[in-house]
């Protein structure tokens, strides 16, 4: 179960519920692991690392990036708040160019 936990980040209690819905454990089995949270020791005895987040507090994902800088390239946002909604992985110097087109008559 902390292989299914740290391998698809799943929480304890998630992991828990699925393997007692599989019929895998009891109930009573089911309640003691869950008041039984694993601790990142016990991650690294079974494991020999600890899960690690998909995103780092203040990082943002893929899509959110290519979402903010297609709305700097529509001029929909000033750089100064490009930045901001990227968190500063870019600096304003680093922007890409615009490929602002002539809007139709």
């Amino acid at each position: 179960m902390l292989a299914l936990a740290a391998n698809y980040r799943m929480s304890w209690s998630a992991v828990v519920n699925r393997v007692r819905n599989l019929g895998l454990i009891d109930s009573g089995e089911a309640r003691r692991q869950k008041a039984n949270s694993p601790t990142r020791g016990d991650f690294l005895a079974v494991l020999g690392e600890q899960p690690i987040p998909d995103l780092e507090p203040g990082a943002t994902g893929k899509l959110w990036r290519k979402a903010v800088l297609g709305a700097w390239d529509a001029g929909a946002i000033t750089a100064p708040r490009t930045i901001e909604l990227l968190y500063g992985a870019l600096a304003a110097d680093e922007l890409p160019t615009r490929s602002l087109e002539e809007p139709l008559p």
